[in-house]
């Protein structure tokens, strides 16, 4: 046996430890081991830029908020993410493909359009990966 049910034995020495206590143990220590997310440059403003269209800020929005959520702006070797708005100035780099300071409604249909591609390959790759589990030997 492990060193936390003895502990917790002795203290309930008359009560047998129950499936619902163990669950419950186990979220508690599982809360503990959560570790915060450090984010790099985290006073940085967003650059200015300018949009084609209200629907081309929208899409490009869009796409960045999907991007950020599944872990784009992270960065491994230094165990941290980039704040919202450094992501923010990073992609509008990438995105702004002419240079012109302008985000035109086909660049931002353009960047929502490989984020939902991206999306996609790693659906796929789930399940191929899930496949060659359960496939043939």
């Amino acid at each position: 046996m492990t060193r936390l049910p003895t502990l917790v034995r002795r203290l309930h020495p008359a009560r047998p430890m129950t499936r619902p206590m163990w669950m419950l143990l186990a979220l508690l220590a599982l809360a503990g081991c959560k570790q915060k997310v450090r984010i790099l440059n985290p006073n940085v403003p967003r650059n200015p830029i300018v949009f084609e269209s209200p629907e081309g800020a929208d899409a490009f929005d869009t796409a960045l908020d999907e991007r950020y959520d599944r872990g784009d702006a992270d960065i491994k070797p230094v165990k941290g993410r980039l704040s919202k708005n450094a992501f923010f100035n990073q992609q509008i780099e990438k995105v702004d493909e002419n240079g012109d300071g302008i985000i035109s409604d086909l660049e931002a249909s353009r960047y929502l359009k490989r984020t939902e591609d991206d999306d996609d390959e790693e659906d796929d790759e789930a399940l191929k990966n899930g496949n060659g589990q359960n496939g043939h030997h």
